[in-house]
């Protein structure tokens, strides 16, 4: 009996204690996901101009990037407008404003992975004598509207300082590339223009011709066309210009395929072609390049 009564005492003494665990575990998580909830629920705004060093902003990705945990909340202004018989992606407002949770923030403005922050260099007055590009961060307040955050300091370093240029009287854009770079080899073909370079980078200029469809191809129908139905495909611009950049990551895409993007030409079918020819270049200094190009007007 007295084992029995032991063993009895233990097992009311392990139930009482899960119990106990268990209501202590389930009101923390209760709390906490009552916290979270509450702050979610409590939301704030900021606002401010749009710019852009240039005489049009091109479509741009306006962001607050909450400090603790990341998150990014966007608005993005982007609108296909033709004009001298090219497509541009342009911004045609001049204002933004995002309706945020509470919380601390870094604000910023995004155009071909090229971020703009809202910084000290802004509130010093985009002055050369500011000398500190530092974010500042932007609390937001429930039912608080936090105007004049300007995402617009977008002169820092160039990258591409040093670098040389490319130009050929036979295309309509320009584009800067590193200066250890070997100068590139220029092939023409019957319809198209192709520049390469020995260290993986290629582009080629001009009208696809389809001999089965006995016209050239639509900027569309080439884009549908690289890399087939495994491929991944994210719309942005390149100077002002519709371009969509090409990506695969699946065994069955052609070896051949690392990042590509086309880049609308003209209305006469000119379309630009640029690769990374089997990845070879880093993808940053790749991203670089392009952010580099200037067309012609």
């Amino acid at each position: 009996m007295k084992k029995v009564s032991t063993l009895v005492g233990i097992i009311i003494i392990i139930v009482v204690a899960t119990v106990i665990f268990g209501g202590v575990f389930s009101y923390q998580y209760l709390i906490i996901t009552k916290d979270k909830n509450d702050i979610n629920n409590q939301i704030g705004a900021i606002e401010g101009e749009l710019s852009y060093p240039s005489d049009y902003i091109p479509a741009i990705k306006t962001c607050a990037e909450n400090i603790l945990t990341k998150e990014d909340f966007c608005t993005e202004c982007k609108e296909l407008v033709e004009k001298d018989q090219n497509k541009y992606w342009i911004c045609k407002e001049s204002n933004y404003k995002l309706d945020i949770p509470v919380g601390d923030y870094y604000v910023f403005s995004e155009v071909n992975g090229f971020k703009a922050y809202y910084s000290e260099f802004v509130t010093c007055g985009l002055s050369t004598n500011c000398l500190s590009h530092d974010p500042i961060k932007v609390t937001v307040k429930n039912g608080q509207t936090i105007p004049n955050i300007n995402p617009s300091d977008w002169y820092l370093k160039d990258e591409t300082a040093g670098w040389k240029t490319f130009s050929d009287p036979q295309l309509p854009f320009t584009f800067k590339y590193p200066s250890s770079w070997a100068n590139p080899m220029k092939s023409l073909l019957s319809t198209k223009i192709d520049i390469s370079f020995s260290e993986g980078f290629f582009l080629e200029y001009g009208v696809h011709y389809n001999q089965n469809l006995g016209r050239p191809q639509t900027f569309d129908e080439i884009a549908s066309q690289i890399g087939g139905s495994v491929a991944q495909r994210k719309n942005f611009n390149v100077d002002g210009k519709k371009a969509v950049e090409i990506t695969c990551q699946s065994d069955a895409c052609p070896q051949t395929l690392a990042d590509d993007i086309l880049v609308y030409g003209d209305a006469n079918g000119n379309n630009i072609f640029i690769s990374n020819n089997q990845g070879k270049v880093d993808p940053q200094l790749f991203t670089t390049i392009i952010s580099s190009f200037k067309f012609i007007k």
